[in-house]
């Protein structure tokens, strides 16, 4: 998997590693949570970093060392408690030891498309409730594809995506992607091809793949209530404006 890669995981960190667009949306979600905070898919720090700033107790989980490698670097005066695991082999009881529940548990920025079919969805899912104190919540997001052409198409051209360029190894860095989908299943892959130049001219080719399956805003509502939860919102933006097929995010939020 790419996000087990340090190359994919540096490269990855220049593009999403600064985004900012949901920071403040999740950090007042955590102001209002009375009690600990679970961070599914926490990767570097992104959101769980400020939120450990801000005073909150925050357990992190991800399925990449190499992410949770840079976390650990990033966050060593806050000394965080991180788990290594995938979604899939989620472990309720090793985080209940850890806390007897949490108030607020988020899975953000597409964490949760990783999870490439219904079943382990639905698995997931379950395996949340028993995590949530009495009163806590539950935040995901991730995008809506109704707002997309791209979910409509088997496959995209081959094209540039970013250029880099590294100041300590003098290197530049081309990536290329083409996006593969199954539109039946639902899946997709984002396949990308990078030239790597180093200073005196050669070139090094790497590779790497990263899969994903899109979820429909009604399939979503399903799933939500199938796994047991009572109390489910959906919200197209950070402001809590509706959903509608041209917003281009689903946050859910629900108990």
């Amino acid at each position: 998997m790419a996000f087990q890669d340090p190359f994919f995981v540096s490269l990855y960190e220049q593009i999403d590693g600064t985004r900012t667009v949901d920071r403040a949306f999740y950090l007042e979600q955590a102001r209002l949570a009375n009690g600990p905070i679970l961070d599914l898919g926490c990767g570097s720090g992104r959101l769980l970093l400020p939120m450990l700033e801000a005073g909150h107790e925050v357990v992190g989980l991800d399925s990449s060392e190499a992410m949770l490698d840079k976390l650990r670097s990033s966050g060593d005066r806050f000394s965080p408690v991180l788990l290594h695991s995938a979604f899939e082999d989620l472990d309720v009881d090793a985080l209940l030891k850890i806390h007897d529940g949490y108030d607020l548990i988020i899975c953000a920025f597409n964490s949760f498309l990783h999870l490439i079919n219904q079943e382990s969805q639905l698995a997931f899912l379950k395996r949340i409730r028993p995590l949530l104190t009495s009163s806590g919540r539950f935040i995901l997001d991730f995008v809506n594809p109704c707002s997309h052409e791209m979910f409509a198409t088997a496959e995209t051209e081959r094209e540039l995506e970013h250029r880099y360029y590294d100041e300590a190894t003098g290197e530049s860095i081309e990536s290329w992607l083409t996006i593969k989908q199954d539109i039946i299943e639902q899946t997709g892959a984002l396949h990308r091809e990078y030239e790597i130049t180093s200073p005196d001219g050669e070139v090094e080719e790497r590779t790497s793949v990263v899969r994903y399956r899109w979820t429909y805003p009604s399939e979503m509502n399903l799933l939500l209530k199938l796994a047991g939860f009572v109390e489910v919102k959906v919200y197209g933006d950070y402001a809590f404006g509706p959903l509608t097929e041209e917003t281009d995010e689903q946050i859910w939020i629900v108990r």
